[in-house]
C-alpha cells in the first residue's frame, strides 16, 4: 500500500509542475522585410511572415493590428498547437504612395512573456506616370477639374491672394468658359477662354480680402458658364477664413486698444413648447480704451437670427445682441451657436450659445 502511495505521489510531483509550466510562446522567424522598389503601377504587394509556437500550450492570436489604412493583415490559423507553424499574410496597396514607406503589424497573443510582437515592412514606392484621367478626378459635364474647391486659409484682412483651378476639356469640341456675375472683390482670368478639345487650362482667381468686407469662415459658390451641351453651368467653391491683422497694435505701442465683454456667453431657455420663437439678448460692452468694432455676427444655422443693436462701441459703451431661435421642426435637446468677430486683439472671435429642451 505504501509503495502505491509513493508512486502516486511521484506522478503528482512530476505532472502538476508540468501543467503549471505549460504556456504558449510565439517566435517570428524574420520580423522585418524589405521590399526594395515597389512599382505603384503593379498594384498590391504581398508578404507572408512565418511564426512558430515554440511553447508547450496552444498559441492564440488575440488581435492583429496594422499601422496604416493602405494595408491588411490576417493570421492563419488563429489558434496554433505547440510546435506548429503559422503565417501572417500582409497586403499593401501602393496607390497614391510615393518614396520610402514603413509599415508595422502588431500581433497580440497569449504568450505571457511577450504578449505583443511587431513585424515591419519597408520599401520605396516608385509612382506611376499620371494620365490626364488620373489627374483630373472631378467632372462637371465634359469639363474636368483637379479640384473644384480653393481654400484661402489664414487670410489676413489686408491681403490679396491668388490661386488656380486646373481644368481639362474632355469634350470632342472647343469649350467656351466664362464666370457668371463675379463679385468686385474677385478677379478671374480664364486661360484660355476657349479651351480646345483634349487640352488643359487654368482659371486663376484673385481674392481681395479688404474689398470683400468679410470676416471669419465663409464658403463662396461661383458659377461657370460654358457651351457644354451636357452641363452648361458648372459650380465651383472658394472657402476663406479672413482674420484681422493686429500687427498695427504692436507697431504702435501707445494705441488705444478695445476690449469686448459679454454679459454671458451661454444661455439656456429650459423646457419649451415646439414651434415657439425664443429670444434672448446678450449685452456687449467695450471695456477697453479704443473703439470696438463688431466685424461680423454669424449664427450656426438658419433657425437662429441675430439682431445687433450697434456695430461700433465707444469705450464703456454697451449694445444688445438679440438672438431669435425658431424651434419649429426641432425636438430634444438643442444647442445653437453665434460667432461674434470683433477688433479686440485678445478675443477676436467669441462663441455664444443658446440652448433649449424640446419635447
Amino acid at each position: 500500500m505504501s509503495r502505491s502511495i509513493s508512486l502516486f505521489t511521484l506522478v503528482i510531483f512530476l505532472v502538476i509542475p508540468a501543467l503549471l509550466l505549460a504556456q504558449a510562446q510565439i517566435t517570428v522567424e524574420t520580423p522585418r522585410h524589405q521590399y526594395g522598389d515597389i512599382q505603384e503601377a503593379d498594384g498590391m504587394v504581398n508578404h507572408t511572415f512565418t511564426f512558430k509556437n515554440t511553447g508547450n500550450d496552444t498559441l492564440k492570436i488575440l488581435k492583429l493590428k496594422v499601422s496604416h489604412p493602405d494595408m491588411t493583415a490576417r493570421a492563419i490559423p488563429e489558434q496554433l498547437p505547440a510546435g506548429k507553424t503559422g503565417e501572417v499574410v500582409v497586403q499593401i496597396n501602393p496607390a497614391n504612395l510615393k518614396g520610402k514607406i514603413e509599415r508595422h503589424i502588431s500581433i497580440r497573443t497569449n504568450d505571457p512573456d511577450f504578449p505583443v510582437r511587431q513585424m515591419t515592412l519597408s520599401g520605396n514606392v516608385i509612382p506611376s506616370l499620371k494620365t490626364t484621367e488620373d489627374l483630373y478626378l472631378h467632372r462637371s459635364g465634359n469639363l474636368k477639374f483637379m479640384s473644384k474647391h480653393i481654400a484661402f486659409d489664414q487670410f489676413m484682412n489686408n491681403q490679396v491672394r491668388t490661386d488656380t483651378f486646373r481644368i481639362y476639356n474632355a469634350w470632342d469640341k472647343a469649350m467656351k468658359i466664362s464666370i457668371i456675375d463675379p463679385p468686385d472683390y474677385t478677379l478671374w482670368n480664364i486661360i484660355p477662354p476657349v479651351l480646345e478639345a483634349g487640352k488643359e487650362g487654368v482659371i486663376a482667381v484673385t481674392y481681395d480680402a479688404a474689398k470683400s468686407k468679410n470676416w471669419g469662415l465663409s464658403m463662396n459658390t461661383f458659377v461657370l458658364q460654358t457651351n457644354d451641351t451636357l452641363e452648361a453651368k458648372k459650380m465651383i467653391t472658394i472657402g476663406v477664413n479672413i482674420l484681422e491683422d493686429f500687427s498695427y497694435y504692436k507697431a504702435t505701442p501707445d494705441i488705444e486698444i478695445p476690449s469686448v465683454s459679454f454679459s454671458e456667453t451661454t444661455f439656456h431657455f429650459g423646457k419649451t413648447n415646439p414651434g415657439e420663437v425664443l429670444k434672448h439678448t446678450f449685452n456687449i460692452t467695450n471695456t477697453g480704451k479704443g473703439k470696438l468694432m463688431i466685424r461680423k455676427v454669424k449664427p450656426s444655422c438658419g433657425c437662429t437670427v441675430p439682431h445687433l443693436e450697434k456695430e461700433e462701441l465707444k469705450p464703456g459703451e454697451s449694445a444688445g445682441l438679440t438672438v431669435e431661435f425658431t424651434t419649429l421642426g426641432y425636438s430634444g435637446k438643442q444647442m445653437k451657436t453665434i460667432t461674434v468677430i470683433s477688433n479686440d486683439p485678445e478675443n477676436p472671435v467669441v462663441l455664444l450659445s443658446i440652448g433649449a429642451d424640446l419635447p
